[in-house]
Parts: structure tokens; C-alpha cells; sequence
């Protein structure tokens, strides 16, 4: 028996927008990754704080593994390091990091809260090498250019690990000027030499 009900746009199922999901994942599996772990950070943790059902982590990423490997490609975004003139290489670097948003996870936590995993340890150093080694030792350029890539690499994650995991009393009130100038000249040298 019919009951004279008119549909609405509210009874109609909801068209769902597959790239704001896609991202929307990322988003949180990067948040999750980057406070809990890869160990400590679940499917439907992650789903939840997207606002997605669990099931369609499976649909996008076809598992844990590859929505983590996603997560840490997304994060590890070189070419936003690339894009300033070789010469200001090292203040450009040092500024993203220093005067960048504080919002965005950070992919060095990403990366060593799953470094006890075995498997996402074979993903970050994949992903490590593919999405900022290789690249930035192709910018750089030379016979020597993966050395260098690698040289950049370790000054900012020793520099990083202890401002942000081990802080140091001595930075308790901020990267003070000289610091600062260090680090710019340290990367600087690392990408000419």
C-alpha cells in the first residue's frame, strides 16, 4: 500500500566523492601513523577519524600496508623542497620545516614509530628511497648526488629527531638565530660538495 511519501534529496543514497574519501584516509592514517605508530594504529581507528566506514580502507588501499605506504608517500613530499633556487636550498628546507604549519603530520614520526614493524620498516625505507632520496639525488645532480641526497637526509633527520622526539633544554625556547644558520649552511654544503 502506498502512502502517497515523496522522495527527497534526503531518501536519495549519497553520491560519494571517491577523491575526498581517498584523501580523507590519508589524512587520518598520516595522524594515526604519526602519534600511535604503524603497530599501535588500526583500520578502524583510522576509518573512524576520517568518518568513513572501515570497509572502504580495503576498497581504496586493499590493506593496512598499503594505505601506510600511501600515508608515508603522501607525507614525504620532496618537490615542495625543490622548488626554490639551488643557491637557497638550505634556507628554504630549514624554513619549511621551522616556519611551516604545525598542523601537519610529521612524516619523521611517521616513519620511525614503525621502524619496530618489520613490514613497515621495508616500506619507509622503499618509500624513503623512492620519494625523497632518488629525487632530490637526481636534482643534485653528479656522480656523488646520492651521497649528498643522503648527507640531507641524515642532517634533518638527526636535527628533527632531537628538536621534536628528544628535545633538548638548550632549544626549550625555540631554534634560536645561529642555530638556525647552522643548519641552513649545513644543508647548503651538503647539496654543493
Amino acid at each position: 500500500m502506498m502512502t502517497g511519501h515523496k522522495s527527497t534529496i534526503e531518501d536519495l543514497p549519497r553520491k560519494r566523492d571517491a577523491e575526498k574519501t581517498r584523501a580523507d584516509l590519508l589524512a587520518a592514517a598520516k595522524q594515526i601513523f604519526s602519534t600511535v605508530g604503524y603497530a599501535g594504529g588500526g583500520v578502524r581507528e583510522i576509518a573512524a577519524l576520517a568518518g568513513i566506514d572501515a570497509a572502504l580502507v580495503r576498497r581504496y588501499f586493499g590493506s593496512k600496508e598499503r594505505l601506510f605506504a600511501a600515508a608515508l608517500a603522501d607525507a614525504l613530499d620532496i618537490d615542495r623542497m625543490l622548488d626554490a633556487p639551488r643557491e637557497h636550498f638550505g634556507q628554504h628546507v630549514v624554513a619549511h620545516f621551522l616556519d611551516g604549519s604545525r598542523d601537519t603530520p610529521n612524516p619523521l614520526l611517521i616513519m620511525l614509530l614503525a621502524m619496530s614493524d618489520p613490514t613497515a620498516r621495508r616500506i619507509v625505507l622503499s618509500t624513503l628511497d623512492q620519494r625523497v632520496i632518488a629525487p632530490l639525488a637526481g636534482w643534485i645532480g653528479g656522480a656523488d648526488g646520492d651521497l649528498r641526497a643522503a648527507r640531507v637526509s641524515i642532517l634533518c633527520s638527526g636535527f628533527f629527531t632531537y628538536w621534536k622526539l628528544l628535545p633538548l633544554d638548550v632549544f626549550e625556547s625555540g631554534i634560536d638565530a645561529d642555530t638556525r644558520r647552522w643548519l641552513e649552511d649545513s644543508l647548503q654544503s651538503a647539496i654543493n660538495h
